[in-house]
């Protein structure tokens, strides 16, 4: 049975003045143009996310004014996933905000920073690092080069000693991933709840814990199960880790995978098992339509435009909490009883009425 979209607003957007994924081959540089655009200002409504593939455009196209804003993505912009979503609010960064901008995909945490200040080096003002596991490299520009605005991310918010030209992203993963957790311990069915992401680093480890109290809270009983596959775009050893975690008895999973995924995908079918999972980002049934239960899909755009709205007018660093916009894709393979729990579930997370920690130091099995 389907549910319909549920909209969830977890935290109240916030900006103030005063948030990994695994690295991949180097990709060529492109420009993007925003098709639509979305309300500006730190607290608006919830921006939903759009679905689809994109590529990068051939040639630049230059918005007229504006300030020059590139991003740096770990991933492949046509996965339909984390670097999908990162396009897309680039694409609205350009539409609204009416800057020029540029992208490199694939960027790896070693080719980071050389990535960055070859931006630097034509012109750019911003630069996105889209991924938290370039928070280094964000912080690294942002101390070499005044006259330029970073925009990095990670799962605490602002830094100490945050730079006056560095902007934080918050990666509020935790209370959407308590969620599916829920999910994913009622659909179990006598077998283990499995968590797999890529990798170990304070936003995944935060997802993992919630994820885990989830499973817990559908079910005391259930067993629960993690891994780290040390990458979030490598499908073959996403498969790997699902098969060996399927052979140990997983019979539902978490997916917190971007590149990686359709590995997972293919393990659950390679085992000839009904073994329903749940994902994040964007809604992934064409990809699975036999197993796949459903996710959280919530959008950049509204944090990267109003960032990128506040350097403009001055503010050039700050922190932005992710977690206000988050939706429940639509719920596949279930039962009614079960479609109306994991609803529950997710109102009781939007209302505050189930608190979340946020646990980001080391996973703790409940």
């Amino acid at each position: 049975m389907v549910a319909g979209l549920v909209s969830l607003s977890l935290a109240a957007a916030c900006s103030s003045g005063s948030g990994v994924k695994a690295s991949g081959t180097s990709g060529s540089t492109s420009s993007t143009t925003g098709p639509s655009s979305s309300s500006n200002g730190v607290a608006s409504p919830q921006v939903s996310v759009a679905s689809g593939s994109a590529s990068g455009a051939s040639s630049p196209a230059t918005a007229t004014g504006g300030t020059k804003v590139a991003m740096l993505l770990t991933g492949a912009i046509n996965d339909d996933d984390w670097n999908y979503v990162g396009y897309q609010a680039l694409q609205q960064v350009k539409s609204q905000d009416h800057a020029e901008t540029s992208y490199n995909e694939n960027v790896g945490v070693a080719d980071a920073t050389e990535k960055a200040n070859q931006f630097v080096s034509d012109g750019y003002k911003v630069v996105i690092f889209h991924g938290s596991e370039l928070l280094n490299s964000a912080e690294k520009l942002a101390m070499a080069d005044s006259d330029v605005t970073a925009i990095g991310q990670d799962a605490t918010g602002a830094l100490p000693n945050q730079a006056k030209n560095l902007w934080i992203v918050q990666l509020t993963f935790y209370p959407g991933e308590y969620a599916l957790g829920y999910a994913a311990g009622l659909l179990a069915n006598g077998g283990k709840a499995c968590f797999i992401s890529g990798l170990s680093v304070p936003s995944t480890i935060s997802a993992a814990n919630a994820a885990l109290r989830g499973m817990k809270a559908a079910n005391p009983s259930v067993q629960v199960a993690y891994t780290f596959t040390g990458d979030f775009d490598d499908a073959t050893k996403g498969r790997q880790a699902a098969a060996s975690m399927i052979n140990d008895g997983c019979t539902s999973f978490v997916v917190h995978l971007n590149g990686a995924v359709p590995g997972v995908v293919q393990a659950i079918k390679d085992s000839g098992k009904d073994i329903p999972w749940l994902g994040l980002y964007t809604d992934k049934h064409g990809m699975d339509a036999s197993h796949y239960v459903g996710g959280f899909e919530f959008n950049f755009s509204k944090a990267y435009t109003s960032i990128v709205s506040n350097i403009e007018n001055g503010t050039r660093t700050g922190s932005y909490n992710l977690g206000s916009d988050i939706s429940l894709t639509p719920l596949y393979n279930v039962t009614s009883a079960q479609n109306s729990a994991i609803t529950k579930v997710f109102a009781a997370v939007q209302s505050g009425a189930t608190k979340v920690p946020n646990l980001t130091s080391n996973v703790q099995v409940p």
